[in-house]
């Protein structure tokens, strides 16, 4: 996750062009970016929405901002989406492609969405951008100055004290902020941690902490974290360095670890830190190897005395086969993404899984045959749930909201269908997809 830096000169005259081009077809658009920046505002500075459900913080925003969403009598709800489901309701693959981050059609991401007159605004959390539409006008994705400059006759509530904080910009943060309720804490720079526990003051016991770089970050500084009571860690990369492991080894009630970038050294540090940490649910987003990780899965399995769950993201068949060559007696969920076909369920029967209960298939090259021999070979035997994607023969056209067709593309199956075609007798069913929390 990364917070854009907002150029304010530069949102003001975006706004100002985009209120001048609503304009012109006699609409005003000012009451929806107003809120549209508190919203950005809040999720980018005031909460971390990748922490939890983003479900939870939209509840939070209204409760927050009542008193405006009533002024400008806005509607607030949450959408899931990705840049193939933007395309395909007839957003320039550009625009889609910069408003959700990336340039991966099929990475999900939960959205805030906004409705206030004719206009929809959709927010996305995890970079704070705003892509507003409307049937007549292009969209647009844009960087919103503050509300006030936008609607200056809206009400202003005052700050409620934040259950979840981003110290992603210390100049932005209220005065007087009041953190006694502060469980959820994400530092997207290492260089802001010291200066913000300063701003911040006397913190309770987290239960969230979301850290980048915390391999560069001194002793001295992660001491006074307060964290008797953490739970769930995200770290934005994990290696071997010595202050950190001292730091992780403190971390008696975490349960929760989630990796974005793992190196060579922090496969054997996870096996150490596992005959120690009730861990049970460990989730690796990308893997930097130097050699053949096998030796230490197998060291990490031996020591977990608990029900682990396991997401492995941006993965090949190579390292999935090192990953399985280890018996894993304690694994109950396991997601795996990347470039997999086949092979990698030929690998899963083949694998030592046999208190596998969930597993999640979904952004991977799975096809429906595939699956059906899967769970026919009876290689898992405690298999009951399995999220995947599948398309069936009919097609169907992708048409923009003027009703003009953009594209066209297969049907994607329900679940009713894919377990009557494909996992008939097997006892296993169709789950969702393994969320961000899970």
């Amino acid at each position: 996750m990364k917070t854009p830096e907002i150029n304010r000169t530069s949102a003001i005259a975006q706004s100002a062009a985009v209120i001048a081009l609503f304009e012109i077809i006699e609409l005003d658009a000012r009451p929806l970016l107003a809120v549209a920046s508190l919203a950005q505002a809040y999720l980018t500075r005031h909460t971390s929405a990748c922490i939890g459900p983003l479900l939870n913080t939209v509840f939070s925003f209204r409760d927050t901002y009542h008193v405006e969403l009533a002024f400008c009598h806005a509607r607030t709800s949450t959408r899931d989406a990705n840049v193939y489901a933007l395309i395909r309701q007839g957003v320039p693959a550009l625009v889609a492609q910069q408003f959700m981050d990336t340039e991966t059609r099929q990475l999900n991401a939960t959205l805030m969405r906004l409705d206030v007159s004719e206009f929809i605004a959709l927010i996305n959390p995890l970079n704070g951008y705003t892509l507003i539409t409307h049937p007549d006008v292009a969209l647009i994705s844009i960087a919103l100055p503050a509300a006030k400059a936008l609607l200056a006759a809206m009400p202003q509530t005052p700050v409620a004290k934040p259950a979840s904080l981003t110290l992603s910009d210390l100049q932005s943060l209220p005065e007087r902020l009041d953190c006694s309720a502060l469980r959820h804490l994400y530092v997207p720079s290492s260089a802001i941690l010291a200066r913000g526990l300063e701003q911040l003051g006397s913190l309770n016991p987290l239960h969230t902490l979301q850290l980048a770089n915390a391999a560069t970050l001194a002793a001295a500084v992660l001491a006074r974290l307060p964290i008797s009571e953490l739970t769930t860690l995200i770290l934005s990369d994990l290696d071997d360095s010595p202050a950190l492991q001292h730091w992780l080894n403190q971390l008696r009630c975490l349960k929760r670890l989630r990796v974005h970038r793992m190196h060579f050294g922090a496969l054997h540090l996870l096996s150490a830190l596992s005959s120690s940490l009730p861990l049970q649910a460990i989730d690796v987003q990308s893997f930097e190897l130097k050699g053949p990780p096998g030796a230490h899965w197998h060291a990490f399995w031996q020591h977990a005395t608990t029900a682990i769950d396991l997401r492995l993201a941006f993965i090949d068949e190579k390292w999935l086969a090192a990953v399985l060559a280890a018996p894993m007696p304690n694994l109950q969920k396991l997601a795996i993404s990347g470039d997999l076909g086949p092979g990698a369920l030929e690998q899963l029967a083949r694998a030592n899984l046999n208190n596998l209960t969930d597993l999640d298939l979904t952004h991977t090259r799975i096809d429906g045959p595939t699956l059906q021999a899967l769970v026919n070979q009876h290689a898992l035997p405690k298999l009951r749930g399995i999220a995947i994607n599948l398309y069936g023969e009919h097609t169907e056209d992708w048409c923009d909201w003027n009703g003009a067709v953009v594209g066209h593309g297969n049907v994607r199956l329900d679940h009713h269908e894919i377990e009557s075609r494909y996992l008939v007798g097997s006892g296993v069913r169709v789950i969702p997809a393994f969320t961000s929390d899970w």
